[in-house]
């Protein structure tokens, strides 16, 4: 790691560990302490991410976000529709702008502005976080549960 980084790092703990939310203050500590080398050696160890349902933190994170996402868009765009019928509203959905405009927009740093309160622009945003397009099954799954942490 480079001196500016593992500086960047040292000031970071100490920002954390300051802080009044004491989980955050805990994460601070704990980085602080893996920093001077004590501890396990993993990062990932030291600040207590584990694995989550047989996945790496990050994974179950990430699709944890997707869900997240998901039930949002269903709500929104979909509300007055029963569960699986939001699940099979969606994946079309996402399918359509996949197949079609997603193709020329996903190396955009934003959604293009005529997206803007469509449901386009929600589902740019979802394949950025996740460039896989779900299915309604998968969809299904996601609006009927609730998040892990």
């Amino acid at each position: 790691m480079p001196a500016t980084s593992a500086h960047a790092l040292v000031r970071a703990a100490d920002l954390l560990a300051g802080q009044s939310d004491a989980a955050v203050a805990e994460v601070g500590r704990d980085l602080r302490a893996w920093l001077a080398g004590e501890g396990p050696d993993g990062l990932e160890d030291a600040i207590g991410l584990h694995r989550v349902g047989g996945r790496p933190w990050r994974t179950a994170w990430l699709l944890q976000r997707r869900d997240e996402m998901l039930r949002a868009m269903a709500a929104r765009y979909f509300g007055d529709r029963a569960q699986a019928a939001q699940a099979d509203a969606l994946a079309a959905a996402i399918g359509r702008y996949a197949a079609t405009a997603w193709r020329r927009e996903r190396v955009l740093e934003q959604s293009p502005a005529r997206h803007a309160g469509k449901i386009e622009a929600d589902v740019w945003s979802l394949l950025r976080t996740h460039d896989t397009v779900p299915s309604a099954r998968t969809i299904r799954r996601a609006l009927a549960t609730t998040p892990w942490w």
